[in-house]
């Protein structure tokens, strides 16, 4: 009998739930024996992991307190050569390699442009440093950040695939790869609503799930929301937060919005009783950040809840092109069309959200184009 063909999964965070569990199914159906190797650090409370996942090999990195710093390139370096160290000595037949850091699309690139009888898969989930958020000292940091960002622009191309998260990542690198390896696999979810559901409501209600940090655009949302209460009574869920919690309540506060917090809810029962009183869910992120699709948003669609979106690209051409909500610039016509839709239209739109999710953004959907690709 054969050995089984081996497979090997990297990834310096935790990105477990969103994208790692779809990828480790596909490549076990399609007869791999799979590990997966994570860093021991966790990025977001920037200390070593309490508790660890039972099917995960984890890798001991530096750590690090500071998001930007040389402490945190020299953990992920050491990461990336640790991950290479273990395909060098015992080889698997496929390697599946998140990107960022960008050390892992040099180190994995070079590796494979001399030994290409493994395939590799590199998935771009973030641009760094792209992303950083301060507009004003890129200019300052030119230098710097083109060096960064060489490290993944010189080598993705020698991947056999790239699964780029959004469309837009997809288009800052497509002078540096072929097109042929090159293809948008969105975030998936799986669906919870496959039913258009009456929203028992006598008010006009929103809703905001996910993190709430220094990327979201509060005063966005805050504003949007004030604009609107001027003419109907409203009502606002928030569910998730961040350093940005003190001040969005503050604004809600001294407009007089009325708004239930309720924290953190990880439930999907109580996700979806919650998502159940509302018509919109906030899709509203800085200017300054680099995205083209959220986890948020496809939290909304797996509940059937149109957007109120700022976010570009992948986003606004989807509500844009199939009628998931609103696409939101600031103005007042934005107010006016939210205010004036017909309640038959208003179901449409749900429907419309239900039917999106499933051919595109579900988990069946992701599975099916990923092995399909192998």
């Amino acid at each position: 009998m054969s050995e089984k063909k081996k497979a090997y999964i990297f990834d310096v965070y935790d990105d477990y739930e969103i994208r790692l569990r779809y990828v480790r199914d596909v490549f076990a159906e399609k007869g791999y024996q799979v590990t997966m190797y994570l860093s021991d650090f966790d990025h977001f409370h920037k200390e070593k992991y309490k508790t660890k996942r039972k099917d995960a090999e984890y890798i001991d990195v530096l750590p690090y307190s500071r998001n930007f710093s040389f402490a945190r390139i020299r953990s992920h370096m050491k990461f990336a050569k640790s991950c290479l160290d273990i395909q060098k000595k015992d080889p698997a037949d496929l390697v599946y390699v998140m990107v960022p850091p960008n050390s892992m699309a040099a180190q994995f690139g070079k590796h494979h442009k001399k030994d290409p009888s493994y395939r590799l898969i590199f998935d771009l989930c973030d641009m760094w440093p792209e992303s950083f958020p301060v507009k004003g000292m890129k200019p300052v940091l030119a230098a710097p950040f083109s060096v960064w960002a060489g490290l993944r622009n010189r080598y993705m191309k020698y991947a056999d695939l790239i699964m780029s998260e959004c469309g837009l990542f997809a288009d800052m690198i497509r002078k540096y790869v072929p097109e042929d390896i090159m293809e948008t696999f969105w975030l998936c979810r799986r669906q919870i609503v496959k039913e258009v559901l009456p929203v028992d409501s006598d008010v006009l209600t929103f809703a905001y799930v996910g993190s709430l940090n220094h990327v979201v655009d509060v005063d966005a949302i805050a504003q949007t929301l004030t604009e609107i209460k001027k003419r109907v009574p409203l009502k606002f869920h928030i569910i998730g937060d961040g350093e940005s919690r003190a001040r969005l309540l503050e604004m809600l506060d001294r407009e007089q919005i009325d708004y239930e917090y309720h924290g953190l809810v990880f439930d999907e029962e109580e996700k979806r009783k919650i998502f159940a009183k509302c018509h919109y869910g906030f899709n509203m992120m800085r200017d300054t950040t680099c995205i083209g699709l959220t986890m948020k948003s496809l939290d909304y669609f797996a509940y059937d809840l149109p957007v109120l979106n700022n976010v570009p690209a992948d986003t606004w051409k989807m509500v844009e092109e199939n009628c998931l909500g609103f696409n939101i610039s600031g103005s007042s016509a934005d107010i006016e069309k939210i205010l004036s839709v017909k309640e038959e239209d208003y179901q449409s739109m749900r429907h419309n959200v239900i039917a999106f999710h499933r051919d595109h953004l579900s988990e069946e959907q992701f599975k099916q184009k990923l092995a399909s690709y192998l």
